[in-house]
């Protein structure tokens, strides 16, 4: 059962202890034999393994036990339970989107920063969500169907990074596109988010396709209440003969 088909169950909460736990067995059980971990994540593009291996943050247990999107986690503070509230809120459903919650956090080169004598530097926390689902164009009609249905691909992300404590509520946070020294083939690239004191850059590794900007197509750039709101849709590709 693909994780898209697990979010739509009624989900159970487990102790976060217990939840370490079993993430660490399959993380030896994907090690131990790679046949077990194309039957774990799907047997679909490489991409999707960021989305079992959501690395935890402070709170961010709540997602991965199954907890409702926007409930408090066991670290969160009342301003982070509303936050991720919002976030959830603003993400829709998450047993009906077909999302599910992303990691996929690259770790960056340490930087010192001009204000760092004066405001100690704080990685912002993160509500993430990648959108994966079948693409029907003319090559999987033709050799897939419903009950052969093709490889999930990944469709889209949804990043919503948290600056509650901002200095300069002036200006916004940012993102750029930079190049991912470690992709093959040039299929990844790294989405860095900048925003300034009191917070570190914080990045992620994402698949290398070209964005869909049409706000009618789910693009949406934001900030709004402490929230950095960034959603893009990949442009569909289309079969060529």
């Amino acid at each position: 059962m693909d994780r898209a088909a697990l979010a739509g169950r009624e989900a159970e909460v487990v102790p976060e202890e217990d939840d370490a736990a079993l993430l660490a067995a399959l993380r030896a059980q994907m090690v131990a034999d790679p046949r077990a971990a194309a039957g774990l994540l799907g047997a679909t593009n490489p991409l999707l393994r960021y989305v079992a291996d959501a690395a935890p943050q402070a709170g961010e247990q709540a997602m991965r036990s199954g907890r409702e999107p926007g409930a408090s986690g066991a670290g969160d503070t009342a301003e982070e339970a509303r936050l991720r509230a919002a976030a959830g809120a603003a993400m829709g459903d998450l047993g009906t989107s077909g999302d599910a919650p992303f990691g996929g956090e690259v770790a960056l080169e340490s930087q010192a920063y001009w204000w760092h004598e004066k405001y100690r530097p704080r990685r912002p926390k993160y509500f993430n969500r990648v959108h994966t689902g079948y693409e029907w164009n003319k090559y999987n009609q033709t050799h897939y169907d419903g009950d052969n249905p093709p490889p999930k691909s990944v469709q889209g992300y949804k990043f919503n990074i948290f600056y509650p404590d901002l200095i300069d509520k002036s200006k916004s946070p940012v993102y750029k596109i930079e190049k991912d020294p470690n992709a093959v083939a040039g299929e990844t690239c790294i989405l860095r988010f900048t925003a300034g004191p009191p917070y570190e850059d914080i990045a992620f590794r994402i698949v290398n396709k070209d964005w869909e900007y049409n706000h009618k197509k789910g693009f949406k750039s934001v900030f709004d209440r402490g929230i950095l709101h960034v959603y893009f849709n990949f442009r569909r590709q289309r079969y060529r003969r």
